[in-house]
This record gives C-alpha cells, structure tokens and sequence, in this order.
C-alpha cells in the first residue's frame, strides 16, 4: 500500500475512534445528568439547597405545600431566612428511577440532627430537549397549628398578616424554627410572651396558642372600683343606700329611725379571679338612734351583722371605649 494511502486511513480510523469515543462519553455524561443534574435527585437537591440557604419561595416552587393563600403566609423568604434554627445540610441517600416515576431518599441536618426525607417525582416533558424533566409530587409536609393568634403582626421578627387566620387554623412551614410575637394586648387585656415552636422534617402540627388573659392593673382598677361602690355606701344614712341596697340594707325595725352610721367591725375579703371581683365576709356595726313617737326622746341603739357578703360576684367587662365595665347588679 502506497505511503499516501496509508496515512489516509490512519486518519480515518483515528477520525472514527474519536467520534465512537465522543459518542461514547456524550452517552455517559448525558446519562449521569440525566440521573443528576437533570434527573430526581438534582431536583431533590435544589429543594434542599433552598432549604438552607433560606429560600422559602424557591422551595415551595419546587414542591408546593398545596393549601390555600391564607395557610401559606409564614412561607415567604423574609420569615424562612429569618429562622435562628434552619437546616444546614443534606445529604441524598438513595435514588430509585422508573419509567415514569422517581423515588429519593436523603437525609437533613438541623441543630445538629439528622432527619430522614423521601420525596417521589414523575416525569413531565423534557428540559434542554435532551433530558426528562421531573417534578416534585411528594415531600416531607409540616405545619403550625396557630390558635388566638389573629392580631399578631411578627414571626421571626418579619411583618406578616394573620388577620385572615381563622380562630384556630393550621398554616404550611418549612423545617426550622418560629418566633411568635404574643398579640398586641392593651391596659387590661394580655396575650403574654412570644412563643417559639421548632418544626422538624415530616413531623406532627406544632403548635402555638395565644390565650387572653386580665392585667395586674385590671384586678388593681376592679377591686379599687368595688372598694369605692363599697366606701359611698357605708356612708349612707339610709335603710337602704343607693348602689347596695341586697348587701348593706338595715332592716326597717318599723319604728322612728334617724342618724344611722355604718361602720366595719371587720372589712371583707375582696379578691379578683379571671374576669370577676369577689367579696365574702366582712362585720359591719351600724350604729343609729331611735324613738316610738315624736314626744319620746331619741335613744342611742345598734346593730350588727357578719357575714354581709357571702361570695358576692362582680362580673368585669371591657367596655367600648377600653374602660373597665362592672356589673354591680348583686349588690
């Protein structure tokens, strides 16, 4: 074979391994992406990656918590990245691929633990025109259970608006934890300190409740109020003072009466308990002068009573205007 000759089918030869060889690592390279990059596990990652990287919209992207706009207000970037506990890593375990249908097993590290996590995909068209594209259909799920929490304004110190929550709802959250400001109360009226859930992978609603209760100052100003209901009728002169007229009533003895004085021999309990002023006991002396006709001369007399209050109930209330309203109609 002539020398020239020779040289051309080495060339052609050497041309044709190169293409077989290229063909032959596009193959691999395209199958190892095809099972990565652009398979169930590079989708599984990216989820995972804006998991701790604190990118709550590009997670629910991939794999949205499927409830309504009103349950998902706590999945947004400025509360997610805000979380002092977040996961920190992850790490994928196992990926199984079907013909139309994937599964991924991984692991997630948060506060130094590992959680376990499966995610299944289906295929949906393609990407690259090369590669099947996979969605996400199945992940771990969490969620709050929030109750009396309808007028508080920041989680994980972030602005949100849960004035559409209903009085008990359940809302969607990613993995990490979540700082609750306790709802604005006012003078007489708290809903206590901020509360903190941490929701990990997969796991049981967390809960959070937020319950109503009375200020010092409102048992300070009920009590006052009844001490000063209390105070105005003792000075009465009459059988029956105006304002008291079931508890600190002088029975008429059917007889001139005159100069009557109300004093206590011993002042009764007044206590407050959730929303109620109580008042049991108390002697009262009540001192007066009396006569038979109008030719007789007065006579200096008394009496007196124990047990004037017997676990009389005061219902508070908090008027429109913010006020303490108290019903006195026992008295």
């Amino acid at each position: 074979m002539k020398r020239g000759v020779r040289t051309g089918v080495v060339i052609t030869t050497a041309v044709i391994v190169s293409l077989i060889g290229a063909l032959v690592a596009g193959y691999f390279i395209r199958d190892h992406l095809a099972k990565t990059t652009y398979g169930p596990q590079g989708r599984v990652e990216s989820y995972l990656a804006a998991l701790v990287e604190g990118r709550a919209t590009d997670a629910i992207a991939l794999l949205d918590p499927d409830v309504t706009s009103a349950e998902r207000v706590l999945l947004t970037d400025e509360v997610y990245r805000s979380a002092d506990i977040r996961p920190t890593g992850y790490e994928i375990l196992d990926v199984r691929i079907g013909e139309k249908t994937a599964t991924v097993d991984a692991s997630l590290t948060m506060d130094a633990k590992r959680y376990p996590v499966a995610f299944e995909l289906r295929k949906s068209g393609t990407v690259n025109i090369f590669f099947d594209d996979w969605t996400l259909t199945s992940g771990p799920r969490q969620s709050v259970q929030v109750s009396g929490a309808a007028t508080a304004s920041r989680v994980n110190g972030a602005q949100v608006n849960l004035t559409s929550v209903a009085v008990s709802d359940v809302l969607a959250v990613l993995p990490g934890s979540y700082i609750f400001d306790a709802p604005k109360g006012t003078d007489y009226l708290s809903f206590g300190s901020p509360q903190t859930v941490v929701v990990v992978p997969g796991a049981a609603p967390a809960e959070v409740a937020f319950y109503q209760s009375w200020t010092p100052a409102a048992s300070t100003d009920a009590i006052a109020q009844v001490n000063e209901r209390i105070a105005t009728c003792m000075t009465s002169n009459k059988f029956h003072p105006a304002g008291c007229e079931n508890v600190l009533a002088m029975t008429d003895p059917g007889y001139a009466v005159t100069a009557i004085e109300r004093r206590w021999l011993r002042e009764p309990a007044i206590s407050f308990d959730d929303g109620v002023v109580l008042i049991d006991g108390g002697e009262m002396k009540i001192d007066y002068k009396w006569r038979w006709s109008e030719d007789d001369t007065w006579e200096p007399d008394h009496r007196s009573y124990s047990h004037v209050f017997e676990m009389i109930e005061v219902p508070v209330t908090i008027g429109d205007d913010g006020t303490l309203a108290l019903d006195f109609s026992a008295f």
